[in-house]
């Protein structure tokens, strides 16, 4: 199965929120970011089906995945 991945990538700048490898939104702060890629994965999760995974990657840590809700 395809999965959409929505990474929240944060560091000294900021986050940024990446569809894939692609930039879609900057935000200030983790919860924002977060809040934002939830709001995604509900609507692509109505209009397609499951297959969203949310990963926080902060600077120097290992990528972790993020419930969906």
């Amino acid at each position: 199965m395809e999965y959409r991945r929505l990474v929240v990538h944060k560091d000294h700048r900021g986050c940024v929120l990446l569809d894939g490898n692609r930039p879609i939104a900057s935000c200030r702060s983790v919860d924002k970011a977060l809040e934002l890629a939830r709001t995604l994965a509900a609507a692509h999760h109505l209009r397609s089906g499951p297959g969203v995974v949310i990963e926080l990657r902060r600077y120097g840590q290992q990528p972790r995945p993020v419930h969906v809700e």
